[in-house]
Order: structure tokens, then sequence, then C-alpha cells
């Protein structure tokens, strides 16, 4: 599906260029260092009150006492005034690392096995709450509880329901399956594996799943074990045993599900949980749509100016076993297949007009939110992600059209083009091309593009939404909901929630974390592009974002960053470019600037340049709650930039990823 014509795209590639400038333009007084026109020009923890920067006297993430969090009024609360200002709710996490979008999670668990329980307190509207102060009770027989550690008894298999409370600010439940005896063993060899099978999405058995068990390393199936039945769960037997000093393997596939290995059993295994994850081919997904507010991002960083051209992105935190193989194309979510041109007010069409220089109607990705301060252009989102319970997030500024005048001239080519004749045909002049027409790719020098655009992300945004209930559903139904009618006149279906101030309680989406913090990591070599043409030819350019994984909701990146290797033109000629397998750095900030450096930017570069071999990062926090004790995470993607600007991209796509694990500072010393 595609997303409008190549001026639509164009046009939105420069609002999406600019979306980090800020208001203010580039001739801005020079203000000495205690002066300001608005917070951009403060270091962080500053805002600019009556013309001069000063500490902000509410709180943020980190700065709120233990036990409690910095609210949407930037007042530190603990769970009691969350509770009592809206009532709360709380989840209980699966056997699967997740919680249930819909009804209660499953623990299961074989007999004699333990677990430390992991329940979470949710305020109002979601957000998760820093509070471990709750007790276990079950219903039913089969299982014991001790504090907050569950343990399955003898005599099962038996279902029951566990019972968690909050003390009086919130009470949830649990689902519980004993799996009953393990499966005994001759000394220290087992005779039988039991394998227990689950979607890795809903913790729901998997009935039906082939299990081949291979204890000699030939690659046959060794334990004939019959498929799984309606608990999930089979056994595979040998007769003679397992050796003590064996290393077995175990394969599980099913319907519907890619398949699982295990390698490097010991022979002491006798029990095995194995999470299928669902494919995609026959996709389903979870999804939502609401509004995004600039409020408080016009309140905090433009101090009450609101500069014009408004441009926001949503999305749906990642799960782990995702992330690595997250696709861009779940930003895009469901398009119209109609002519917007010919059919103007039909879902999923939005009209563009930029002064003298645009003025067209298309279809907009669904993730994407645009519009000025007097006319909305596109006001809502509608995101796409993995079905279970997710957090939402955002990421948005707020410009001014003086900050348009260097980006729009590297992209001006692109909007008056005059030889784009033939939609989806590279339409090639006299030369043997058509540097204008994006079916051709597009012509664009990326490292000056690159240079002017990347150093503005330090005033961009974040926004968070929390404990969003993601139904698994057909994408043709989601993709039904949003098209068949517009935003404001579509029906609400129980499977898709809205962040809405005028549809139910949860709210908008607001920004309300900048990006105001810098980091300069070292990254690895460039590695091979195995999709290239030729052999011996690099990656060209790297992608890095950093966030959190707090557990059970998935990934919430903070911050990006990109970086290329290369000096010349657009990056996509090889014999013209400069290319040595290692991303070049580039000048954040120009210390004799206006404006000046962040301090965080001064102290991370060698007079606001990155170098080479290192990519730099602004990112934000998130309120405190919705880290939930999830790691910090920095995702390094290398990309075939000059695949990327081809007329396709969609198939050429690929990738080289690698994940860095802790925090920013403590990823630059290590590496």
């Amino acid at each position: 599906m595609g997303y409008g014509s190549p001026v639509a795209v164009a046009a939105i590639a420069v609002l999406l260029a600019v979306s980090c400038a800020g208001g203010g333009g580039n001739d801005a007084p020079e203000l000495p260092d205690d002066e300001c026109g608005t917070s951009n020009d403060c270091d962080p923890g500053d805002i600019c009150d009556d013309g001069q920067c000063v500490p902000f006297e509410g709180c943020s993430i980190g700065n709120c006492p233990a036990g409690q969090v910095c609210g949407d009024d930037f007042v530190c609360k603990d769970a009691v005034d969350n509770c009592q200002s809206g009532g709360c709710d709380c989840q209980v996490l699966g056997s699967n690392g997740a919680f249930a979008a819909a009804g209660e999670s499953l623990i299961a668990l074989p007999e004699r096995a333990g677990l430390a329980v992991n329940a979470l307190l949710l305020g109002p509207l979601g957000t998760p709450l820093p509070n471990d102060d709750y007790s276990l009770a079950v219903e039913g027989g089969g299982f014991t509880v001790s504090g907050k550690t569950l343990t399955a008894s003898a005599g099962g298999p038996v279902e029951a329901i566990l019972k968690v409370s909050f003390s009086d600010l919130a009470r949830c439940s649990a689902r519980l399956h004993n799996l009953g005896p393990v499966v005994e063993a001759s000394g220290q060899a087992a005779d039988a594996v039991r394998v227990y099978v689950f979607n890795s999405v809903s913790g729901a058995p998997i009935s039906g799943a082939h299990v081949i068990v291979d204890i000699n390393a030939d690659g046959d199936d060794d334990g004939s074990a019959p498929v799984t039945d309606e608990s999930g769960i089979t056994t595979a037997s040998f007769d003679t045993g397992i050796a003590d000093d064996a290393i077995f393997s175990t394969t599980v596939f099913a319907d519907g599900y890619d398949y699982v290995s295990y390698v490097g059993l010991e022979a002491n295994t006798r029990d095995l949980a194995v999470a299928l994850e669902p494919r995609t081919v026959d996709p389903v997904t979870g999804a939502f749509s609401g509004r995004l507010s600039f409020v408080d991002y016009i309140r905090d960083v433009l101090g009450g100016e609101d500069a014009g051209i408004r441009l926001g992105l949503a999305g749906a935190s990642i799960p782990f076993s995702s992330l690595l193989g997250f696709s861009p194309s779940l930003l895009a979510g469901a398009g119209t297949e109609v002519d917007c041109e010919q059919e103007p007010e039909s879902p999923g069409c939005y009209r563009i007009r930029i002064g003298s220089l645009v003025d067209t109607n298309t279809t907009l990705p669904g993730s994407l939110v645009m519009g000025f301060s007097s006319t909305e252009i596109k006001p809502n989102f509608e995101v796409v992600g993995t079905p279970g319970r997710r957090h939402g997030w955002s990421v948005g500024s707020v410009l001014g059209l003086g900050d348009l005048g260097k980006l729009i001239a590297l992209v001006q080519p692109l909007l008056s083009c005059d030889c784009d004749i033939t939609k989806d045909v590279c339409d090639e002049d006299g030369a043997g091309e058509c540097s204008c027409d994006l079916d051709c790719g597009l012509n664009l020098d990326l490292d000056e593009f690159l240079s002017d655009v990347v150093p503005l992300f330090s005033s961009l945004s974040s926004g968070f939404s929390g404990n969003l209930p993601l139904q698994s559903a057909p994408f043709s139904e989601w993709e039904a909901h949003v098209l068949d009618d517009r935003y404001n006149d579509r029906q609400q279906d129980e499977r898709f929630p809205v962040l809405d101030n005028g549809v139910g309680d949860r709210g908008d989406m607001r920004l309300t974390q900048r990006w105001s913090r810098f980091s300069a990591i070292r990254v690895p070599l460039l590695p091979p592009d195995w999709g290239a043409s030729q052999s011996g030819v690099s990656m060209e350019g790297m992608l890095a974002a950093t966030g959190v994984n707090p557990t059970g909701f998935g990934f919430l990146p903070l911050g990006i960053g990109a970086a290329l290797d290369c000096t010349h033109g657009d990056c996509s000629d090889r014999s013209e470019g400069q290319f040595d397998g290692r991303v070049n750095g580039l000048a954040f900030c120009d210390p004799e600037s206006a404006k000046g450096c962040l301090s965080s930017v001064t102290a991370a570069t060698d007079g606001g340049r990155v170098a080479d071999g290192e990519v730099g990062l602004f990112h934000g926090g998130v309120t405190a709650g919705f880290a939930n004790e999830g790691e910090t995470l920095t995702l390094l993607a290398a990309l075939p930039v000059s695949a990327l600007l081809e007329a396709d991209p969609a198939k050429g796509f690929r990738a080289s990823a690698i994940l860095l694990r802790g925090a920013l500072e403590q990823v630059r010393a290590t590496r």
C-alpha cells in the first residue's frame, strides 16, 4: 500500500526533517547564559521563566522519594494519593513473562516447582506505580503460598485461582495450572522428558504441537512423543534412558507458530516449558488509536508560544522477543487504496497544505500526527503492535516556519519536480535519470541532511500511556475499523483502546519528557551487507535507539541517533563516496552559535562534535513507574542506505542488529 504522491511524500519528508527544530528560527539574537526566549535555550533541569533560566521546581524522573512517582501535574505522589484520585488496578505476570491483554494471566508449574510472583499496581490512567506491598492467596487446591512465593504441591494436575491484594488499593487474580508430577529419573538420567508448550503472547497452552527429542545427535527423533494435548503437554520416553553424560536437543513446532529448538540440554532435564511465537503470515495484531496533545510541550518547551507546525509519531512498546525482528512497517498501519485526489473525504485521506509549496490530498501513515496551531491535518494516530499489555509511546515537536529555510532548500527539487510523469515508474530524462522523481530513488545529500537534522533532536519530547490491553484481532478487522469511517465518526470497538479526552477515561497521549540528555557511544565497524548485489560491500549507515524494557510490557524507545559511512552526495554511489566501514562523526552543535550547546552535549563531545566511529543520541526520560524494574537497552541497527532509497524499499529492507544492555554511560565506558 502506498502513502500518497511523490510531492506529498516530499512534503512529509520536509516536516519530518524539521519536526525537531523547535521555535525561534536561525536568526535568534545571542543571549546571555541566564537569559532565554524559551526553555530550549536553557540547560536540562532549568526552564525559561519570564526571560530567565531558572531551576524547575516541579518533579521529574528520578527525583521523587522512594515509593512515589512524578504525576502529570509534576507533583510527587505515593500509591495512596494516586489511587484515591481515580482508582487503581493491578496485573499479575504470567508464565510467558507478560500480562494478559484480556482476562487473567496464566501461571503453569509442575509439582514441587516454585515461582516468585510478580504483580504490578497501576494508577488511574494505567501508569505503573512503585508499590510491591501485595499479598497472595490461593482459591482451590494444588498450590501453596509463602510470602510472595507460589509453589505447586503434590496432587496435580489441577487448576486453581491466585488472588492478589494491594491492601485496599486494588485486587486482581491469575489462573493457576498445576501440571502434575515431573518425570521421574533412573539415577541421574531421565527415562522421559515432559514438554509443556504455550503461546508466548497469550500464555495459553498449545495443543497439537510436535515435539522432537534427539538424544544422540543423529538428527532423528528418539522420543516418539505424541502431539501435545489440550493442556499443551506431551511426554517423550526412552527405552534405555539418556546417558548420564549425554547432551540432547529438543525441537518443537506447531501450525501457525515459529518453531523453537533447544540444544545442549543436560541428561537430568525432566521437565521443559517451551514458548512458541505466533507467526505473522496469517496476520493478527493488537491496535489502538487516539490523539496526541502538544499542550505540555508548548507550555514547557516553547514558553507558551505556539510556533505553528506540529508533528508527532506514536507506537506501542515492543516485546523483547520481537525487538530484533521489529519491522518499521508496523508504524505505517492500515492504508487506504482510494485515490485521495478524486475522493478527498474518504477515510484515510488528508489534505496537506503548506503555503504555496504543497496543496494535495493524500493518505498518511497511521502512526503519524501532523497539523498547525490553527488547522488540523491529521491530529489522530492509529497504531498496530504485538497483542498483550503494552505501553503506548509518542515523540513529537512543534516548529516555526522560520526554521524551514535551509532544510527546504535541501529537498526543494522534490517539491518542484516536473518529470514525475507516470506513477510508480522512474521517468528518465535525457540524461538517463530523473533526480526528483521519487520512483527513481530519493536523491538527497544525506550527509548534509543528517548534519542539519540530527543535532536538532534535542527539542523533541516523548509521551507515554500505560497498560493498554491490546487484544489479538485479525489485521483485516482493524483495517476495516480504521477505514469504514473517519476518526471522529468511528464506532468504538473494545478490542482497540482509544486515547482521547472525548472518548472513555484514558485521556490524550501527552508530550511531557524532553530529549535534553545526550550520549555518544562507540559502535562496531559496519558489518557486511549480505543482501548486496556485489560481495565485500559493508552496510552504509547505523541507526541507534535507546530505551527501557519494562517487565511484561516490552521495549519503550526514549531516544534515537544516526550516522553514515560516507561524506559525499546521497551515499548511494560507492564509486564517488568514501566508505571505510566506520561511521562518520557529526557536529551536534556549534559552541560559537547564538544558542550555544547544551551542557549534556559539551560534556560528551569535543567541541560539540562526535568522533568518527561514534553515534550521538539525544534522549529523554520516562515517568518512573513505566520503567517497572526493566533494564535499559540500546539497539544498534546497521542499514544499507542505498537499498533503502530505492523506489520500493520494502522489497529490499534488511538490517543487522546488536543489542547493548545497561545505561548509555555504562555502555560507553565498556565498549
